[in-house]
C-alpha cells in the first residue's frame, strides 16, 4: 500500500518544464512570500490519519523538522511507537532505539510540502523546475483548474495532471492514468500564516489502487515554527 503511494509520488516527481510559462505566472503568481526572505528551516507538529476504504485506519503523531540545506524530511514519531523516519535522496531510514534500518525509495522530499514552501513553489507544485507541458486551463466556479500534458517518457503511465486553484490559492493537485482513471488527488486546505508564510495546516491525500480500493490519508500540522534555531541534532539526525 504505502510502496503505491512513494510510486504516485515520485511519478509527480518527473516533470519538465514548459514554454508557456507567462501563461503560467499569470494565474500562478500568488506571492507567498518574498525571496528576500530566508526562509530555510521549518518544523510543526503533526497528525497523520490513513484509512483503507471501510478498515478501522492508524493514527501516527509527532514532530517534523526540515531543512533545505540538508534535504532531510525527519519524522520523530511520538505515537504510536516512538521510533524517527527519515527520508533524503534516495533512503528511507528508521530508527528505533538507535538502530537504523535503511531502503531505497524514489527521492520524494523535492515535492514534500515543507521544500516546496520553503523554495516558494507551492504554488504550482514545483512544475516550474519540472512540469509537464502546459496544455490549458479552465474555469468552474471559484475552481481555476491547469491541465498538464505528461512528457513521453510517462506516457504510457499517466494521461494529465491537473492543478487547482481555488480564489486564486492553491488548492490540489489531480492525477489521471492513461485510461483517464483517477490515481491520485491532493487537496491543500486551512491555510495559516506563520512569519509571512502561507501554510495548508491540512492535506488530504486519496490514493486510488488498481483494485478500486481508494487509501485515504489526512495530514495535520499545528505548532509551526519557522527557521527554528534550535534542534539542530533533529535537523541533520545523524544516519550511520
Amino acid at each position: 500500500v504505502y510502496k503505491q503511494i512513494f510510486i504516485i509520488n515520485f511519478v509527480l516527481l518527473g516533470v519538465i518544464f514548459m514554454k508557456q510559462i507567462f501563461i503560467i505566472i499569470f494565474f500562478l503568481f500568488i506571492g507567498f512570500h518574498s525571496k528576500e526572505q530566508p526562509f530555510y528551516r521549518i518544523k510543526a507538529d503533526y497528525s497523520i490519519k490513513t484509512k483503507q476504504n471501510n478498515t478501522a485506519g492508524s493514527l501516527t503523531m509527532g514532530t517534523v523538522y526540515y531543512d533545505l540545506r540538508y534535504n532531510k524530511m525527519v519524522y520523530n514519531n511520538k505515537f504510536p511507537e516512538k521510533e524517527i523516519w527519515i527520508t533524503q535522496d534516495s533512503l528511507w531510514v528508521r530508527d528505533k532505539n538507535g538502530k537504523q534500518e535503511k531502503k531505497m525509495s524514489p527521492d520524494v522530499n523535492k515535492i514534500n510540502i515543507f521544500y516546496l514552501l520553503l523554495n516558494n513553489k507551492l504554488k504550482d507544485f514545483g512544475l516550474s523546475d519540472r512540469g509537464f507541458t502546459f496544455n490549458k486551463f479552465v474555469t468552474k466556479d471559484t475552481l481555476t483548474l491547469l491541465y498538464f500534458i505528461p512528457p513521453e517518457n510517462l506516457k504510457n503511465q499517466i494521461s494529465s495532471l491537473i492543478l487547482a486553484y481555488k480564489n486564486n490559492i492553491f488548492y490540489g493537485i489531480v492525477l489521471k492514468n492513461t485510461k483517464e482513471e483517477l490515481v491520485s488527488r491532493q487537496i491543500f486546505r486551512k491555510y495559516k500564516i506563520v512569519s509571512g508564510l502561507a501554510i495548508p495546516s491540512e492535506i488530504v491525500q486519496q490514493t486510488y489502487l488498481p483494485n478500486k480500493q481508494a487509501i485515504t490519508q489526512i495530514t495535520n500540522y499545528k505548532n509551526i515554527v519557522i527557521n527554528d534555531f534550535t534542534n539542530n541534532n533533529m535537523y541533520n539526525y545523524p544516519i550511520h
